[in-house]
């Protein structure tokens, strides 16, 4: 059954305010997983500072470009399709409901560029360098890939809307001639202390054979204990110019 959030008593009021207003559905229990995260509301001045014209339907990270995360209440983003810098704040309004509040900010001082610009730099240095970034869990063998690395495996980022990504569909991927060194060094990821090297060679969604070198390290995960593993991989032969 859909989920609908249609009424909330005071969509005029956020309607003409000069305040951006959205309101995302969460991640409750009860949520249907299609449904998380979505934009069902969305004041004028809201898709005016995000440069999100309709908001409505479109999903938390795809407007503010990461994950919603429920400790980080206050925080400063940049929006590309705007040229705007504006503060974010975000309160919950009820188990299945989340609030953000945008106000545009002044330019701060440079120092303080770095967190509202990074997502739009790592997209270009991407594109510029032909290298991705990705982070796997291995509790529940999820992968998550940035722009880059889908361009580096031959795909658009949002052809794959519907494919679960995990070790095994990247692993299809490798050439059939490294695929048992990638499954073992995989194996061994959680072992690993420090940073560490794979070389391997892959087939992209094209055909096309790609040589990949990928450096990555093991950081925290939530809960105590666990690990997750984060890194980049590079066409090197790409870099290298001989691709």
């Amino acid at each position: 059954m859909e989920t609908k959030h249609t009424s909330f008593g005071w969509d005029q009021l956020l309607t003409g305010s000069s305040t951006g207003y959205m309101v995302f559905v969460s991640q409750a229990k009860n949520t249907p997983p299609d449904e998380a995260n979505k934009c069902v509301f969305a004041n004028p001045s809201s898709e005016t500072l995000t440069g999100f014209n309709p908001a409505v339907g479109a999903t938390y990270s795809g407007i503010f470009g990461n994950e919603y995360d429920a400790n980080q209440k206050e925080r400063t983003a940049y929006f590309s399709h705007s040229g705007k810098i504006c503060q974010l704040t975000e309160s919950r309004l009820s188990d299945e409901l989340v609030l953000v509040s945008i106000i545009e900010t002044q330019d701060p001082p440079f120092a303080n560029l770095m967190p509202a610009y990074s997502n739009l730099l790592w997209k270009e240095a991407e594109k510029t360098m032909q290298f991705g970034g990705w982070i796997w869990n291995p509790d529940h063998a999820k992968v998550e890939w940035s722009e880059g690395m889908f361009r580096l495996m031959g795909y658009d980022s949002g052809e794959l809307k519907e494919q679960r990504l995990n070790i095994d569909f990247w692993a299809k991927h490798v050439h059939p001639e490294d695929r048992d060194g990638f499954n073992r060094q995989i194996e061994a990821i959680p072992s690993y202390i420090g940073s560490y090297i794979l070389e391997f060679r892959i087939i992209d969604n094209h055909g096309r054979e790609k040589s990949l070198y990928l450096k990555g390290q093991n950081v925290s995960g939530k809960k105590p204990g666990s690990i997750v593993a984060i890194g980049t991989a590079f066409d090197f032969k790409a870099n290298a110019g001989t691709a």
